[in-house]
């Protein structure tokens, strides 16, 4: 058997592969003779034609995008030799479902879009083939859906908008834009959702002045993105002085004379107490804060209001308000006053920071005049009312101290208030050796003070 086998694939060669192609060969001719028809599917894009001509009429196609990427087949009954070529990568791409969008340049478009079905269209290329006939079975889809929407032009202001912040003790400056306004181009219906155009710029850090050209976007009410859309030009140069900022505090204004008898200073407010400048770094150093003028109160018996501009304070030191006005707001409200005379016992008296080394001397009553409203007056109790004196770091001898008095907020003393003080040494305190001592050593010391005195004169004489 196994040498049957052999001399079947051994003997005979040449014979036998002449025989295989001759097999060949006929197959290819009766292939070619009898030809079968054959139906073949093939899938593509919908494509879109004469695109220019709606161009030309101002008329736009809202899901262009969704047409072109639409997926589409068509089925083809023809001889095998004609699909084949048809297969064929030059004729395949030229198999096609088309739209002819040229249909639309004479539509009439409203102010909403259009929307209309149309029909698909096979297209089919040329072969140069024997017997190339072929049959379109089939193809999907047979309609589409197209909006259309006419291309207007509008003009939009151009809005900076700063991202992030910049480096402290700085301030970004208004923007400074090439251009205010931008024509956009597009289809109305989109257009119609935009609400403003950005240009866009990182601020954070910065420190210096920045000028660069920035792109322009389109947002809606959403604040999202616009697209599809054409800018006249698509980017504006902006600037933005980035400068230094300080606080400059204003000090309360002084009061001088004395208000009329039977009135009282109930309350003083001035706003602001602090503004906020922007200048060059050295500039804002040079000023750290601005005094209001004196102001008279000698002849004032009703509320009265005080305005103070401090603009030439500012140019003078080179600086610039940042925000607000460059007036300040003085107010002083005044009320009748009722006085009373209160009298206080020593024993109502605090005495404080006292060494206990020595003993203080004070009146056995004190008095002063208080002023207020009326109704205030009537309500003050004396037993309340708080004083103190402060004898810290005073030694022996008579001294004439500031009577600390606390009072009500709305009820004021006259005038200061002085106490006459005698401290002296607490003998209690004191053993008679010590006080013995103390005399001899006092004695010394006096002695030699007199002497270096003595000796001072007379080289002064020489």
């Amino acid at each position: 058997m196994y040498k049957k086998i052999k001399d079947f694939f051994t003997t005979n060669l040449y014979w036998k592969a002449i025989s295989v192609l001759i097999a060949i060969i006929l197959w290819f001719i009766v292939m070619n003779i009898s030809n079968p028809t054959e139906i073949k599917t093939f899938t593509l894009n919908v494509s879109l034609i004469n695109k220019e001509k709606l161009d030309s009429s101002n008329i736009v196609i809202l899901n262009m995008q969704d047409l072109e990427n639409q997926k589409a087949e068509i089925k083809i009954k023809a001889s095998r030799t004609t699909l084949d070529e048809l297969s064929k990568k030059i004729n395949r791409e030229n198999i096609k479902l088309i739209i002819d969008l040229e249909q639309f340049s004479t539509y009439k478009i409203g102010d909403k879009p259009l929307e209309t079905t149309v029909n698909l269209k096979p297209d089919m290329p040329n072969i140069p083939y024997p017997n190339n006939s072929f049959e379109i079975v089939s193809f999907a889809p047979v309609t589409a859906n197209v909006y259309i929407d006419k291309i207007i032009t509008i003009e939009k202001r151009i809005y900076p908008r700063l991202i992030g912040k910049v480096k402290d003790g700085y301030i970004a400056s208004n923007p400074i834009l090439s251009s205010q306004n931008v024509k956009i181009t597009g289809a109305k219906s989109v257009l119609d959702t935009i609400e403003k155009v950005y240009a866009k710029v990182d601020v954070n850090n910065q420190t210096s002045t920045i000028s660069k050209d920035i792109d322009l976007v389109a947002y809606n009410k959403e604040g999202e993105e616009v697209n599809n859309i054409k800018f006249e030009k698509t980017s504006v140069n902006i600037k933005i002085p980035i400068i230094s900022k300080g606080v400059i505090n204003i000090n309360e204004p002084k009061l001088v004379g004395s208000l009329p008898d039977g009135y009282m200073i109930s309350n003083i407010t001035y706003e602001p107490k602090t503004i906020e400048v922007i200048g060059d770094e050295k500039d804002i150093s040079k000023i750290s804060y601005i005094t209001l003028p004196n102001i008279n109160i000698s002849n004032l018996t009703k509320d009265t209001s005080y305005t103070y501009n401090i603009s030439s304070v500012l140019e003078r030191n080179k600086l610039t308000l940042k925000n607000g006005s460059t007036n300040i707001n003085v107010k002083i409200e005044i009320d009748k006053a009722q006085s009373k005379n209160i009298v206080l016992t020593s024993n109502n008296i605090k005495l404080e920071g006292l060494n206990s080394e020595y003993i203080a001397t004070i009146p056995d009553k004190i008095s002063f005049s208080v002023i207020g409203k009326k109704e205030d007056i009537e309500k003050l109790d004396n037993s309340k009312i708080e004083a103190t004196l402060d004898l810290t770091n005073l030694n022996e001898g008579k001294h004439n101290i500031k009577l600390n008095i606390k009072l009500d907020n709305n009820i004021k003393l006259s005038k200061d208030v002085y106490v006459d003080i005698d401290i002296k040494k607490n003998e209690q305190n004191s053993s008679p050796e010590e006080e013995s001592l103390d005399k001899i050593e006092n004695t010394e010391t006096t002695s030699s003070v007199q002497e270096t005195q003595d000796s001072d004169i007379t080289e002064k004489t020489q």
